[in-house]
């Protein structure tokens, strides 16, 4: 037997009746979702499509632009947006027989919880040019809600019914001489501030100063300077807490605050100074670990540079180098390793593939066996973010011996470093293998350095100058002097690549300020990519100027790269690159 209008009228004020204990405005939602699965087999049509309006009402999220860092954003925005772009619920799905209920709804209803939510969506979806009329109520509304919430948990909600009250004041009065709809708002406010302080609870200020600082007309100079002492006293409290967070909060208040009042150049350097000194203080109060107290002193170098403020970003640079070799020292840096099993059989195979002599150097820039898959590092990280969904939440820094080199900052620059992570393990393994059969092959007497000469002769087609400065860095290459091959042949591979350009057709020199330069190495590596291929492309970067990878032009060039890290690996990654150019570039011995 269905419900009849005055039972269903019942089950639904109930409802309203219980709101006032919520903590968070969604639990209504849950409470008509409830009523819906309870009572399916004796609600009408009418009544079933009514509790699902009031469901996807009150499950939509709210949003405003204090809570939204002053952004303009909708009021009502989905719960969830699923992978496949689908949202819910969406708030554009509302009929027009869904708002006249809501409207119905806000003229019978008693609840001013339920009152502000079914006029606000009216003053955001209706098409009534009256409709600012539903704004007016809304504000009526959420001033009431401040005290309608009776569960003191519930003060997000309170919050942003005082935020959303102030956004609209703001767009109904803003060019009006008198205020009332305004008043009452800031009457509102003064008196959760004065509530706020009384409890001594600091932390809600920060939403409710915003607030003030909106509604900064309708304040006095001494009421302003009162909130900046509340400000200081906040801030203060934090700090000894340690809560460095919430002190900037503060800090940063105070100096909006104080804009409206006597506002000096001094002033402003002491304000910007004392939240600067808070990342400091956050750095040092953190200091039992390098890496964490790196982080907090570039957030203190980001601050500063956007000051202007190139003698503090010199004294903390400084600080960021002596962390970042405390945290090498006390190896906070952890290590992983994989092994790979091969057998015998099939390593002699990889080795045998090389040939002897001659064919060695055409082999090595022939083979696939040893080329760095590309394509395999990007499948790979694509079914890791499937597999890994929250390998996109964590932050990734990459550090130098010294200090960080960089961080991802958009969706797409961590995707990439991602696959550069993937791709490094391409590389490393394939030049372990060449490396290792390369100086096998030299200790058998397999290969010498003249079968390298005879297949680099090919360069002197370009500059036999640089043939003959390449064949030395190949000689010290086979008597074991790794440090000084790779120093030539790193230099000897980016001239190379310049002149490489110029013969397909490209400038190596750009013009700046009237005079000519040399282009860096990385936009000759972009110019050339269509040439070499893609898989050459990212091969050669990783080699020489990314700093993700084995960075060799740019770790030479600056004197980083010292003796003590001579190793085989970094010239055979030099003549795997020069073996790979020289096999698919035609090139004409004179």
């Amino acid at each position: 037997m269905n419900f009849t209008k005055h039972e269903f009228t019942k089950l639904v004020a109930d409802i309203g009746d219980r709101s006032s204990a919520i903590k968070y405005d969604f639990e209504i939602a849950e409470d008509f979702s409830k009523l819906l699965e309870e009572n399916k087999d004796r609600l009408t049509s009418k009544q079933e499509q009514q509790l699902k309006w009031e469901f996807l009402l009150f499950r939509l999220t709210t949003k405003n632009s204090f809570a939204s860092d002053g952004f303009h954003t909708e009021r009502f925005v989905p719960m969830a947006t699923f992978a496949d772009g689908s949202i819910f619920p969406d708030p554009n799905s509302l009929p027009n027989t869904a708002l006249r209920y809501f409207e119905l709804r806000a003229k019978t209803v008693v609840n001013s919880i339920l009152k502000a939510r079914y006029l606000d969506i009216l003053w955001e979806k209706s098409k009534s040019r009256k409709k600012y009329l539903f704004a007016i109520d809304a504000v009526e509304q959420y001033i009431l809600n401040v005290d309608a919430y009776e569960n003191e948990d519930a003060i997000m909600e309170k919050l942003d019914g005082l935020q959303r009250a102030t956004e609209l004041v703001l767009i109904l009065e803003s060019n009006l001489s008198k205020k009332p709809l305004t008043d009452k708002v800031i009457q509102t406010l003064n008196n959760q501030i004065d509530k706020t302080v009384k409890d001594n609870n600091h932390r809600w200020l920060i939403e409710m100063f915003e607030l003030v600082l909106a509604l900064s007309d309708s304040y006095s100079n001494d009421q302003i300077k009162d909130f900046v002492n509340l400000c200081d006293k906040a801030a203060a409290h934090y700090h000894s807490d340690q809560n460095f967070h919430l002190q900037r909060s503060f800090l940063q208040l105070r100096k909006n605050l104080v804009k409206l009042l006597d506002y000096t150049p001094d002033t402003k350097k002491i304000l910007d100074d004392d939240i600067g000194q808070s990342y400091i203080d956050e750095a040092e109060a953190k200091s039992g670990s390098g890496l964490v107290k790196v982080h907090f002193l570039q957030e203190a170098v980001n601050y500063y540079s956007k000051l202007g403020n190139k003698k503090k970003v010199e004294e903390l640079i400084g600080k960021i180098k002596t962390a970042t070799a405390q945290a090498i020292e006390n190896k906070e840096f952890k290590e992983f390793s994989s092994t790979i099993e091969l057998k015998k059989e099939d390593i002699e195979k990889m080795k045998a593939s090389l040939g002897t002599g001659e064919e060695v150097p055409e082999k090595v820039g022939t083979l696939p066996t040893f080329f760095p898959n590309w394509d395999h590092a990007v499948k790979m990280t694509e079914e890791q973010s499937k597999k890994f969904v929250f390998m996109h939440l964590a932050k990734k820094v990459t550090y130098g011996s010294k200090y960080p080199i960089d961080s991802p900052q958009t969706p797409e620059q961590l995707n990439e470093d991602n696959i550069m992570q993937n791709f490094k393990i391409e590389v490393e393994l394939a030049l372990h293998w060449l490396t290792r059969f390369l100086t096998d092959l030299i200790k058998e007497k397999k290969v010498n350095a003249h079968d390298f000469h005879k297949f680099f002769s090919k360069l002197s087609v370009l500059d036999n100058d640089t043939y003959e400065t390449i064949t030395e860095g190949v000689e010290s290459y086979f008597k074991g002097d790794y440090f000084h091959s790779a120093y030539v042949l790193t230099l000897q591979l980016e001239d190379f690549l310049r002149q490489l350009l110029e013969v397909f057709g490209g400038q190596t020199t750009k013009v700046e300020a009237g005079s000519f330069s040399e282009k860096t190495l990385r936009p000759i590596l972009r110019e050339l990519r269509p040439t070499i291929s893609d898989f050459m492309y990212h091969y050669v970067s990783w080699v020489m100027e990314d700093y993700r990878g084995f960075n060799l032009r740019n770790n030479i060039a600056h004197g980083f790269f010292k003796k003590r890290q001579a190793n085989p690996i970094y010239p055979t990654a030099i003549l795997h690159i020069f073996c790979l150019l020289i096999a698919n570039t035609k090139l004409s011995v004179k």
